[in-house]
C-alpha cells in the first residue's frame, strides 16, 4: 500500500496498467483552537457573526467590538459575505465586502510596544495601494497593514518611521496577514511566515483606528476585495507565541490508494471540516461527480471500487459551512441546523399557493436550541405546502436514506398540544400539505407567552448513522412560526371531533367541518 500526502495545488499520477488514475487533493485545515491564554485582546471586529441581523447580502452599518465597545462605524455600506478563510482558527460565517468605495471606523488603540494586529484578507486588485487595517495618521505616526501598489506586496507600516515586508500579494486568495511588537522587535507575518522585522520605534498614533481606508483621509487608500476576523492584542514582554494568531496552516493528509487490476481502493482519515470526494473522467471539461460509495468505519473513510474508465481524476473538497439562519430570502428558507455536530442545510421551499408567491418574508430567531423561522401572517384559507424534498444526507450526499416526521402545534399556557387534521397530510413524507381552512382559529388568554398566537410546525430529518461502528441515528431539526390571516375553524371544533367516540360520523358528536377531524395518519 502507498502512502501519499496530498497538499494544495499536488497532482499525482498514477499508472496502474491501462487505466489512469489521477489523484488531485486540496490540502485541508485541521482546526484547533489558538492557545492565547498569552495574549489580552482589546479590539475584536469580527465582521459578522458578532453583528445583530448581519446576512450574507446585507449591508453593514457597523460592526461591532466584542471587547471594549469600540464599534466599527461603517461608510459607504460595505456588505455581508459568505466567503470565508478555511484556515481561520476560528469559525468564520460572514466577511465583510468593500468595494473601493467604504470603510470603517473607530477610536484610536494607543500601545506602542507588546502589541499585535492581524487580518485576514482577500484582494481583487493589486494595482494602487489599499490599506487593510491602519491606527494612527499613516504618513507620520501610529501603525498598520496595507498592500503596497508600487511593489505588489503586503507591508506594514511605523507612519514617519519605517516600512517592513515584501510577501507578494495574491488576488482572490485569502491571506493571513499580522504585525507583531514585542519587546522593541517588529515582525510582519504572512500566512504565520516571518516577512520583514526591524527595530524602529512607532510614533505614538494620533487621530483614528480604520479599516480598508487611511484613517486621515478616508477617501484614499480604499480597500477592493474581502476582510474578516481583525484583531489587536496585547501580551507581556517575550510572552507572544505564533499560535497566538487565528491562523491554522493546512495540514497534508496521508491518502491511502491501492490498486488490484481495475479494482482501487482509497483511504482517508476523517477530520474536520467536513469533505466529499468527487471524481470525474476529463478535466477539460471537468465535469466533477460526489463519489457516494464511501464507508466510514473508526473514523478512516475508504472508497473500494472497480473502474472501466480510461482515466479517471480524483479531488478531496472541502463542503462548505451552513450560512447562518435568514440568509436566503423566500420561498427557499435554509435553516442551519446541527446534524452530528456538524452543520447540515435543511431546504425548506414554503409556499401558501401554489400558482402565486407566498405573502410571507422570513425572519428567523435562535429558540428553544434552534433555529426558527418567523413567518408574517399566512393565509389558512389557501394550501399551505412545506417542500424538504431538496434534502441532502450531508454524509451520502443522497437523500435515500432520510426519513422525515413532520409535527404541528399549538401554544397555549400549558406548553402547546400536537395539531392533527383530515385536510393534513405528509406527516412521514418530504412534503407536508395543509389543505385550506384546516388550521383552527387561535383563541389567545395567555399574555404571558406571546408565543400562543403561533402556530409551530416542526421538522425532524433522520437517516441512519454512515458509521457501522455508530449506535444512534442522527437528526436535523427545523421549526417554522407562524399567524394565520383568517380560518373557518375553532379549536373547540376540533377538541371535539377529536374527542369524538365515532370521528368518522362528525354529525354524531357535533362537528360538521370534515377538515377538523383526526388526521388517519398520526403526526
Amino acid at each position: 500500500m502507498c502512502t501519499f500526502f496530498v497538499r494544495a495545488s499536488c497532482l499525482l499520477r498514477l499508472h496502474p496498467g491501462l487505466v489512469l488514475f489521477f489523484i488531485l487533493g486540496l490540502a485541508m485545515p485541521v482546526f484547533t483552537p489558538p492557545a492565547n491564554a498569552a495574549i489580552t485582546v482589546v479590539r475584536d471586529y469580527r465582521l459578522g457573526e458578532a453583528d445583530p441581523g448581519a446576512v450574507a447580502g446585507g449591508i453593514a452599518t457597523n460592526s461591532v467590538d466584542s471587547i471594549t465597545g469600540n464599534n466599527l462605524t461603517m461608510s459607504g455600506s460595505p456588505v455581508y459575505s459568505p466567503d470565508v478563510p478555511a484556515n481561520a482558527a476560528v469559525s468564520s460565517l460572514l466577511s465583510l465586502t468593500f468595494n473601493g468605495a467604504n470603510y470603517g471606523s473607530a477610536a484610536l488603540i494607543n500601545n506602542m510596544d507588546n502589541f499585535g494586529l492581524e487580518a485576514w484578507v482577500k484582494t481583487d486588485s493589486t494595482s494602487d495601494s489599499h490599506f487593510i487595517a491602519y491606527n494612527g495618521n499613516t504618513s507620520s505616526n501610529g501603525w498598520g497593514i496595507l498592500q503596497d501598489g508600487s511593489s505588489g506586496n503586503f507591508i506594514a507600516l511605523f507612519g514617519g518611521v519605517v516600512v517592513m515586508g515584501s510577501d507578494t500579494v495574491p488576488t482572490n486568495q485569502w491571506t493571513h496577514l499580522a504585525l507583531v511588537r514585542d519587546s522593541g522587535t517588529a515582525t510582519f507575518y504572512v500566512n504565520g511566515v516571518a516577512g520583514g522585522t526591524t527595530s524602529g520605534d512607532p510614533l505614538p498614533p494620533t487621530g483614528s483606528f480604520a479599516i480598508g481606508a487611511v484613517p486621515e483621509n478616508p477617501a484614499t487608500g480604499l480597500f477592493n476585495g474581502q476582510i474578516d476576523e481583525v484583531r489587536a492584542f496585547t501580551f507581556a514582554p517575550g510572552a507572544f507565541q505564533m499560535n497566538d494568531l487565528l491562523y491554522n496552516p493546512a495540514v497534508p493528509i496521508p491518502l491511502g490508494f491501492t490498486r488490484n487490476g481495475g479494482q482501487i481502493t482509497l483511504s482517508w482519515q476523517s477530520g474536520s471540516p467536513a469533505f466529499e470526494l468527487q471524481y470525474t473522467t476529463n478535466l477539460f471539461p471537468a465535469n466533477w461527480i460526489v463519489e457516494t460509495n464511501v464507508a466510514l468505519t473508526n473514523g478512516m473513510f475508504t472508497v473500494n471500487e472497480t473502474a472501466t474508465d480510461t482515466s479517471r481524476f480524483y479531488r478531496l473538497r472541502t463542503i462548505p459551512p451552513a450560512p447562518p439562519c435568514g440568509n436566503d430570502a423566500p420561498p427557499v428558507a435554509i435553516v442551519s441546523a446541527v446534524m452530528n455536530g456538524s452543520p447540515a442545510r435543511v431546504p425548506v421551499f414554503f409556499s401558501d399557493v401554489a400558482s402565486e408567491p407566498p405573502d410571507t418574508t422570513c425572519t428567523f430567531e435562535a429558540a428553544d436550541g434552534l433555529c426558527y423561522c418567523n413567518m408574517k401572517k399566512v393565509n389558512a384559507q389557501r394550501q399551505l405546502t412545506f417542500d424538504a424534498s431538496q434534502s441532502i444526507d450531508p454524509r451520502s450526499c443522497t437523500n435515500g436514506s432520510l426519513s422525515y416526521h413532520w409535527q404541528i402545534r399549538w401554544a397555549d399556557c400549558s406548553g402547546g398540544q400536537l395539531y392533527s387534521s383530515a385536510g393534513i397530510t405528509g406527516y412521514h413524507s418530504a412534503v407536508l400539505q395543509i389543505a385550506p381552512s384546516s388550521l383552527p382559529q387561535l383563541q389567545g388568554g395567555c399574555p404571558q407567552d406571546p408565543a400562543e398566537f403561533f402556530w409551530m410546525v416542526s421538522l425532524t430529518i433522520t437517516h441512519q448513522p454512515f458509521d457501522p461502528n455508530a449506535t444512534n441515528a442522527q437528526s436535523t431539526v427545523a421549526g417554522f412560526r407562524f399567524q394565520y390571516l383568517s380560518s373557518i375553524l375553532q379549536p373547540s371544533m376540533y377538541i371535539t371531533c377529536q374527542s369524538c367516540a365515532d370521528p368518522s360520523n362528525p354529525s354524531s358528536c357535533g362537528c360538521g367541518v370534515t377538515n377538523a377531524l383526526p388526521a388517519t395518519e398520526t403526526p
